[in-house]
């Protein structure tokens, strides 16, 4: 069963669609290669479809099977697999963050495996709570539809403002 342990609020909505950090075009690797991450992350189907496909693999991505609320293709959903991921499958529904995201991300890091984690629901809010728990240097990147990718470098910073919107949500 499904915890929720945050609900995103209706007049919250319009502030999470502007982008958190910098929005970029094109290929990954010229950001990775200059942030030098100590982890890389990716939340979203197509951002982790592109950069796996660039040769690059994170040591966690989250997807959910859609992008923009439409499924994505068989061969987009293929692409973010890769030999090197443990699979973990969790629920986290639309507009929600439920405890079992939360812990699975605690475990996940604990663990120090690279993994896909899929989520039954939705994937957008997860930016949130890993941003949150990655090590300060790690590279979280997320889409932006129509616009390209935002890559957030984890910082005391980012991490405050990250709470801020957590403590926001009911």
């Amino acid at each position: 069963m499904c915890e929720t342990i945050a609900k995103l609020p209706n007049w919250l909505r319009e502030t999470l669609r502007k982008p958190v950090g910098p929005v970029f075009k094109g290929e990954v690797r010229p950001i990775v290669e200059k942030y030098k991450p100590v982890m890389l992350v990716s939340v979203g189907d197509i951002i982790t479809y592109n950069i796996l496909k660039e040769g690059i693999v994170p040591d966690i991505c989250f997807v959910d099977a859609r992008s923009q609320r439409k499924k994505v293709s068989d061969e987009i959903l293929d692409g973010t697999n890769h030999p090197l991921f443990e699979r973990v499958e969790v629920c986290n529904p639309p507009a929600t963050i439920t405890r079992e995201l939360i812990l699975t991300i605690i475990s996940t890091l604990r663990e120090r495996k690279k993994t896909r984690i899929f989520i039954n629901g939705e994937e957008d809010l997860a930016v949130l709570p890993v941003s949150l728990l990655v090590p300060e240097g790690s590279l979280v990147l997320y889409g932006q539809p129509e616009e390209g990718y935002v890559a957030l470098f984890v910082s005391e910073p980012l991490k405050m403002r990250m709470k801020e919107i957590m403590e926001m949500m009911e």
